[in-house]
């Protein structure tokens, strides 16, 4: 009977709109169990694996329908107000599709409950996938002229070319493929957030001291130097916990990178609304109200990596007069992961981890322990992340 009743109750928790509270559904260790199947490898481009959102807020849980999540995205994200800026941190494990199928997701969703509010704003994304110094290429590729066979004059492949994909990230890039595509065919601005592989080289090898003491690398570093006092570094310690025999150095420097990571990407961020006010085609409409940052899950769960940054620099840029049509709402965090079903109750997080954890069922052909590839067309040729 007790079987029966729990898939009754996951059957209503993703075929509904039905709000669950934590003090029922999920009294006593019960959880919900998703009767999502895997997409068909022909689908999986466009499919997101559902799943079940949870409001660490409110300890309230909901299917992760579109209709849910654009119910959150208007009142807890957006607000009452009709003008508004801010962030919105979605997180990702590098070589999970369905984490980057979320963001997509999210991205789409956030999107159009800004501009039913005002047609004039603009979402931008940043992403950690690319570095600051690559904002030429990006956004060349998102104003690419389309030829009438439907090529366009600067490609995905001509993307990775230019920043040197293998190299200064590795991971599969037909992972962010569908996020790149909606960029250009909604001209989207895709921002670079992160340093250049010498700049974190030096800090691997000497600590944050020596890069800032060099003058060669002045010019690329965070304004304001290198903040750990948000978190504490014992707190980051534990968040970074196995990255230290990983990287063959020891803690206290994995520190160090981590938070320098950390501030150069919120910098990124805060240039960013500080530089593109106005869109270069349509000098009268207001561009980048919001900004949807996606990075991997430790620079954004317990909010002491980015959130907490971006959320002091991006306040301190758009502290002005030109900005007060538009109420700041911070910087808010969805953290998809990816496990086996049901989730037991005694593991949901709390504030400190994030606003949002949108749970979605592992697919078969997921392995957590290796580095997974993403589904590419027939044509594509195969890519081994470094």
């Amino acid at each position: 009977m007790r079987a029966a009743l729990l898939q009754l109750a996951a059957c209503l928790a993703l075929a509904s709109s039905l709000t669950f509270s934590r003090r029922n559904i999920f009294k006593g260790g019960v959880a919900l169990a998703s009767t999502t199947l895997a997409p068909e490898p022909s689908a999986a481009a466009s499919t997101v694996n559902a799943g079940v959102l949870y409001d660490t807020h409110s300890g309230m849980s909901m299917p992760a329908s579109p209709e849910m999540l654009t119910k959150l995205v208007d009142t807890a994200v957006l607000g009452p107000i009709r003008k508004t800026r801010g962030v919105l941190c979605v997180a990702e494990r590098h070589d999970s599709f369905d984490h980057h199928l979320a963001q997509l997701r999210s991205i789409k969703t956030l999107t159009a409950a800004v501009k039913r509010r005002d047609e004039s704003a603009r979402v931008a994304v940043g992403l950690e996938a690319f570095q600051r110094t690559h904002q030429v290429w990006l956004d060349r590729f998102v104003n690419a002229k389309a030829a009438a066979d439907g090529s366009y004059d600067f490609d995905f492949e001509d993307l990775l070319k230019a920043v040197s994909w293998d190299t200064t990230w590795g991971y599969d890039p037909y992972h962010y493929l569908p996020i790149l595509d909606h960029a250009r065919k909604t001209r989207t601005r895709l921002v670079g957030l992160s340093p250049p592989p010498e700049l974190l080289a030096l800090v691997e090898q000497k600590g944050v001291e020596a890069v800032y003491g060099d003058p060669v690398c002045s010019k690329f570093l965070p304004e304001g130097g290198v903040d750990d006092a948000l978190g504490g570094a014992a707190r980051r310690k534990r968040t970074l916990d196995g990255m230290a025999a990983k990287k063959g150095c020891d803690e206290a420097r994995v520190v160090d990178i981590q938070n320098f990571r950390d501030e150069y990407m919120s910098e990124s961020v805060a240039m960013h609304y500080e530089t593109f006010q106005r869109d270069p085609v349509d000098r009268d409409a207001q561009r980048d109200g919001w900004l949807v940052v996606l990075a991997g899950s430790r620079h954004v769960a317990h909010r002491d990596g980015m959130p907490h940054r971006i959320a002091r620099r991006v306040a301190a840029k758009t502290n002005d007069y030109s900005r007060s049509d538009a109420v700041y709402r911070g910087v808010h965090t969805i953290i998809p992961e990816v496990l086996d079903f049901p989730v037991e109750a005694r593991k949901f997080p709390s504030t400190d981890y994030g606003d949002y954890v949108w749970y979605m069922p592992r697919r078969p052909d997921f392995d957590p322990k290796i580095v997974n590839n993403a589904p590419r067309p027939p044509a594509a040729p195969a890519h081994r992340p470094s």
